[in-house]
This record gives C-alpha cells, sequence and structure tokens, in this order.
C-alpha cells in the first residue's frame, strides 16, 4: 500500500500545478490586505466584548463534562495481560 502511496504522490509531483493553487497565496494576503483599514473602524468597545465572549465560550466549553469514548486498540499486541511476555512464558 505504501508503494501506491509513493507511485501516486511521485506522479502527482510531476504535475504543473494549476493557476488557481499557485496564485492562492497572494489572493488570500490581496484579500487580508482589503480587509485591514475596515477592521481598524470596528469600535474598542465591540472588539473588547468580541474577546471576552470568545473567552466565555472557551471556559463554558472547558468546563462541560465530554463523553466517555472507548479507549484505542494499541498497535502493538502486548496490551492485553494474557499476552505479556511473563504470562506466557508460565504457560
Amino acid at each position: 500500500m505504501n508503494d501506491d502511496i509513493n507511485r501516486a504522490l511521485d506522479v502527482l509531483s510531476r504535475q504543473p500545478v494549476p493557476q488557481a493553487l499557485a496564485r492562492i497565496d497572494a489572493t488570500v494576503l490581496e484579500r487580508i490586505a482589503e480587509l485591514g483599514p475596515r477592521l481598524r473602524e470596528i469600535p474598542t468597545r465591540y472588539a473588547a466584548g468580541m474577546a471576552v465572549a470568545a473567552l466565555a465560550m472557551g471556559i463554558v466549553g472547558g468546563a462541560l463534562p465530554g463523553r466517555a469514548t472507548a479507549p484505542e486498540p494499541a498497535l502493538y499486541p502486548l496490551t492485553s495481560a494474557h499476552l505479556t511476555p511473563s504470562s506466557l512464558l508460565s504457560e
């Protein structure tokens, strides 16, 4: 499977970059530059209110209990007690 992925990535790396993808960084930076002056027009009270609201949401979200999840299966076989080396030697 890794060989298939490596071959696909090799083929993909030889392809030319699409123009829209090659220009995406410049487009994002242009849009940020356009928004800069408008963001300075936001009243300080409003910006402070947004910061307090975001902080409150983070505190409330962190305080809420999460749901219990099942443990992830381990990638190595020695996780269960009956497969530990000491128990295998005593059988």
